[in-house]
This record gives structure tokens, sequence and C-alpha cells, in this order.
């Protein structure tokens, strides 16, 4: 996928630009600008957003990502989160609300059998330098690059479970990858590309590096809900008006979608 890569990796590094020019800009203006970005520069991408009052939730993910196949479909549930400078980051992985600590919160609902997601984090972050990351598979991994992404079970068990204790954004970075891994990594490339994407994750966040394949069932689907197919049927146009009504059961947990069609690549 070497334009997909090519787009994903120029989105982060502007992330990363317009982070270190404008440190005060917040996850959600940073999280709608680089899913609608992604929608634009990547053919077969759509990605909507819902036209809601916020403080209405917030208790699990900001959005979720489908990866549509031609077998199976991938689900993912991302959880956005700037990380500043060299400010201790516990205080934002162990956010708190009415509803308890949002990174368990967004952990339940993604592996409860309805839902059948990988609870993800998104972070948001300018680091000077080269930072340290998970996938090291060329020289300058993560230079430049504004968007890092860690498994939610991950983060949970190393640095929530333990209790208290200072995170630096460097310690955080490190049990991260670079957005651009998602379609960059060779292990993220070849074959079927949905289980190819499972196949990453699976290797990078797991309490054993790399000793989980892409056998398990987490995340993947025999077929994607309504709400999707409409996305997918509708990537050249506009989403109808009563979309959001029609599926706002099935919305109330996340702010937007973003959908990557897969299914005409690799059929065999």
């Amino acid at each position: 996928m070497p334009d997909s890569c090519k787009e994903l990796l120029s989105v982060s590094k502007k992330t990363h630009k317009w982070i270190s020019t404008q440190s005060n800009v917040g996850e959600e203006s940073l999280t709608d600008w680089i899913l609608y970005e992604i929608s634009q520069r990547i053919s077969k991408t759509g990605y909507i957003k819902f036209n809601r009052h916020q403080e209405a939730r917030k208790t699990g993910a900001d959005w979720e990502w489908w990866f549509i196949g031609n077998k199976k479909s991938l689900r993912l549930r991302v959880q956005a989160k700037k990380i500043e400078g060299t400010k201790d980051v516990y205080p934002s992985l162990a956010y708190t609300n009415k509803y308890g600590l949002q990174i368990e919160k967004l952990i339940d609902d993604s592996k409860s059998a309805k839902v059948n997601a990988i609870p993800i984090y998104a972070l948001y972050t300018a680091p000077s330098g080269i930072p340290e990351v998970k996938c090291t598979g060329k020289p300058d991994s993560g230079k430049g690059e504004g968007v890092f992404i860690s498994d939610a079970n991950y983060l949970f068990n190393k640095y929530i479970k333990p209790g208290r204790s200072k995170i630096t954004p460097e310690s955080i970075i490190e049990d991260s990858n670079p957005l651009s891994c998602l379609l960059c990594c060779p292990i993220s490339n070849g074959g079927d590309p949905v289980f190819r994407l499972k196949e990453f994750i699976s290797y990078y966040f797991t309490e054993e590096e790399g000793a989980r394949g892409s056998n398990d069932n987490v995340g993947l689907h025999d077929n994607y809900p309504n709400y999707v197919h409409h996305i997918v049927e509708n990537m050249d146009g506009e989403i109808p008006e009563w979309w959001e009504q029609e599926f706002s059961r099935e919305l109330d947990e996340f702010d937007a979608v973003m959908v990557f069609d897969y299914r005409e690549k690799n059929s065999a």
C-alpha cells in the first residue's frame, strides 16, 4: 500500500508540525482534522463526524475505525490523548469521569460480545529527534510524526493496574508505534490487508511481544453493521441527513466513524 502509507505518514508529520507551532491545539480539533485528511487523501476511505453535544458522553472511544476486507472486517475503538511536553502522562491516561476510568470503559465496551473491537489509544505529541518506538523496521521510525498508537489493554496492564506512578511522555511513546506503521510496516503488508493489520496489532501489543499472531478473533467480524454499510455506499457522495438519527442507538459511545474499504484488494 505505498500510496496509502505515504499519505498516512504525511498526515502524521503535519500533525507534529501543528502541535509544535501551536501547542494549545486541542484533542478534538486534531482528531477532526486527522480523520478528515485521511479520508480525503486515501482512496476508498469514508469518514463521518456526528452532530451532537459532546458533554453527553466521552465515556469510551472518540471514534470507531473499520477495515473492510474480502473475508473478514476489523473493528477498532480509538481514544485520542494529547501528550504535552514533559508533563506526567498518568493523569491523562487514568482520566476519570462519572462513569469511572475512561480507559476501563473503553476496554470493557470493546470486549463485549456485542461490540468485539480492539481498543486503541491515539497519542498526539511532537517529540524531538528520533523517538524510541516499538517498531524499528527503519532507522528513523517515528521521526517527525505527531500521531502514535498503542493498545489500551497493553497500556492499562503496564501503567494503570500497578497503581499510581509517574509516566513520562518518552516512556509511553516507547510503548507505541507511529501511526504510519499501520500501513507502512512490513508486518501489515502482503496478503489480506485486514488479517495483516490484525497481525501487526497482535504482534506488538501483547504481554509477550510477538507471542500471539492473528489467529484469535478479537476485533474480527464476518459482517459489518448497517451504519458502516451506508458509509461504504456513500464514500463518493453525502451521507443522508437521516443517517445519524437512524443509527443513534448504535453510535452512542463514540463521536465519529472511519472506514477503509479493502474488498477489491487481494481477493484471492
